[in-house]
């Protein structure tokens, strides 16, 4: 597990200059994780039967911000619980080719950066997921799936080779 302190924090920001693997990540209000260089990527794989993620805490509402590229693993699952009045803007790419995100929680996830490569599904369970490029959602062969009460912003045109799901079930 990785703490990312908040802004206010003594600790400086960190900034990653090679691959890291993480289980889980909790950024606090106001932080953020960024990346320098070719090889910096978040590699996301949590061992054994549980769920990789990453969870908004703590108190304030300041943006929580992820700068570096994110993979997930084959046959993972990254979970992306995002609580009320909190924002985590994603704006690295998503690179893997596989690997599922399912976004929680009544706050925002921002999607910012271009995916082309990534082929898995975005499932929104609660909240908000702004997506602000053409394939921030991944390529077509992922699908985009929203449940009940949740919310997907587009600030582009939708991509019409998208698989978009309504489950409102």
């Amino acid at each position: 597990m990785a703490r990312i302190p908040g802004a206010g924090a003594v600790t400086p920001m960190p900034v990653l200059t090679g691959p890291v693997t993480l289980g889980h990540l909790e950024l606090a209000a106001g932080s953020s994780l960024s990346s320098h260089g070719p090889s910096a990527i978040v590699v996301f794989d949590q061992p054994g039967d549980g769920t990789a993620s990453i969870v908004a805490s703590g108190d304030g509402v300041d943006d929580m911000v992820v700068s570096a590229p994110i993979s997930i693993i084959s046959g993972e699952t990254l979970s992306i619980d995002v609580a009320d009045s909190h924002q985590i803007k994603l704006d690295g790419a998503i690179t893997s080719s596989v690997g599922d995100i399912v976004k929680s929680g009544t706050g925002r996830l921002d999607l910012l950066q271009d995916s082309p490569a990534w082929g898995g599904a975005m499932s929104v369970v609660g909240g908000v997921v702004r997506s602000y490029a053409p394939t921030t959602l991944g390529s077509a062969d992922g699908a985009t799936i929203l449940q009940s009460g949740a919310v997907l912003e587009q600030i582009f045109p939708m991509p019409t080779d998208e698989n978009y799901v309504v489950d409102d079930g």
